[in-house]
């Protein structure tokens, strides 16, 4: 029978991270091991709560090392487990889900990942992503976020990763990547770890029977500074990396277009700064990055890769 690791990252959670653990707790496949690891959370009643878990392993952090590294510290170092799951303690998954992801995976050896449909937990008509796209300009989005519920956006079907707030990865090809990459600390760490698989060929499976509600950015906030600037640093760090160089010219294109329309926006939003800083921070990466290029496995090209992108610049 296959097994399933759940790994939930936790910094400073209480209370959506008992009504997380609550859902997991009622799901139909029982997982072999739940593990949450807590990033040196210092709230007192995050504290309390993970000091009081009994059917649950805590791994404590010295220090807030960032979502990627967190998993990485639990998942590359277990063995005998086949699926990997993550789920972020602001998700809150349905009682057939995590049945329903690995039941995906199951079905088609070939598959990487299967992602889950996710709800915004503040509207059930509102659907807050199905899988990450990637843009013919290089960023990323929730695909369908915000959008209202219709069955177009309840199709299943191929995506081009899948958000590591509520997915599930099989155990022997998240290994085989190397799992997150710890330079990302948050944000985008899932679409280049999706990156990476789909170049692999390990493709990723949008399951929109398997569903969670989420809040999304509960913990870093919606547009913070901290998220515009991990955000907007890591697509540089991912492209980079990943990007195939017959897809250069036209991705690096539209990319710089997307980029002045994006600095644009950010004066407006007064985060102008912030952006700038992400992009110049990004450059001190940019010899790891090309090094890493030679290390990926590639199993598919660019013209391969070019099909699974989203032809819009924008959601």
């Amino acid at each position: 029978m296959a097994s399933t690791l759940i790994i939930i990252v936790s910094y400073n959670s209480a209370p959506i991270l008992a009504r997380c653990l609550d859902t997991v707790r009622r799901q139909t496949l029982v997982p072999a091991r739940i593990v949450v690891v807590d990033n040196d959370s210092e709230d007192a009643a995050t504290l309390e709560l993970l000091a009081d878990l009994t059917d649950v392993d805590v791994v404590r952090m010295d220090k807030n090392v960032g979502y990627g590294p967190a998993i990485n510290a639990v998942a590359l170092g277990s063995d005998g487990y086949d699926y990997l799951c993550c789920l972020n303690p602001d998700a809150f998954p349905a009682s057939d889900w995590l049945a329903q992801l690995v039941g995906s995976l199951e079905a088609d050896p070939e598959l990487g990942s299967a992602a889950s449909l996710l709800i915004s937990d503040k509207d059930e008509q509102v659907l807050d992503g199905a899988g990450d796209e990637l843009s013919i300009g290089g960023y990323p989005w929730r695909a369908g976020h915000d959008r209202r519920i219709d069955n177009r956006t309840l199709a299943s079907g191929p995506v081009f990763s899948a958000c590591a707030g509520a997915c599930v990865y099989r155990m022997s090809a998240f290994k085989a990547v190397g799992g997150f990459d710890e330079r990302f600390f948050m944000y985008l760490e899932d679409v280049d770890l999706g990156f990476r698989l789909q170049l692999a060929g390990f493709p990723c499976h949008l399951n929109s029977l398997a569903v969670a509600t989420h809040i999304g950015s509960a913990t870093t906030g919606y547009r913070s500074d901290f998220s515009v600037f991990y955000g907007h640093r890591n697509v540089e760090l991912m492209l980079w990396k990943c990007l195939p160089l017959s897809l250069l010219p036209l991705v690096g294109t539209l990319h710089f277009l997307t980029c002045i329309a994006l600095l644009i926006s950010m004066a407006r939003r007064r985060q102008m700064n912030v952006y700038l800083r992400a992009k110049y921070d990004s450059l001190r990466y940019l010899p790891a990055m090309l090094r890493e290029r030679k290390k990926l496995r590639r199993a598919i090209g660019g013209r391969e890769l070019l099909r699974l992108m989203n032809w819009r610049l924008i959601p």
